[in-house]
């Protein structure tokens, strides 16, 4: 599972906008699971999410690539790779300043064949 904060792309969008770069969509980034709540990028020190019937335990941030400046109505790229450079710069991939992280890869440790659902209130638990 892809799972985005919401928190996360507020920031991501806020500093696109105070560079007058136009603000983008959280299915730019292809979650599966969008969650709020907690503070922009703090998905990268969960260890899981816990909800009474499943647990999500967090993996690895994801590395995006060039495909975030793709605009998904129009398939324009970017002229100056936007959001990817802006999000380089605030939450770049652990040990590398070459590569923006957006977003938290996860599995599903337990609660196979449970309905994850909108609205599931999930507790977050820190590493």
């Amino acid at each position: 599972f892809l799972v985005a904060n919401e928190a996360s792309l507020a920031e991501l969008n806020s500093r696109l906008e105070a560079a007058a770069i136009p603000t983008v969509p959280m299915n730019r980034f292809r979650p599966n699971i969008v969650i709020s709540g907690v503070e922009a990028f703090a998905e990268h020190r969960l260890q899981s999410l816990e909800a009474p019937d499943y647990q999500l335990d967090m993996r690895y941030p994801c590395e995006r690539c060039m495909v975030t400046t793709i605009d998904q109505d129009t398939a324009q790229k970017h002229p100056q790779a936007q959001p990817f450079k802006t999000l380089g710069e605030i939450n770049p991939m652990p040990g590398t300043k070459r590569s923006p992280a957006f977003a938290e890869n996860a599995v599903l440790a337990h609660g196979n064949l449970q309905k994850i659902a909108v609205g599931d209130h999930l507790r977050a638990v820190f590493r």
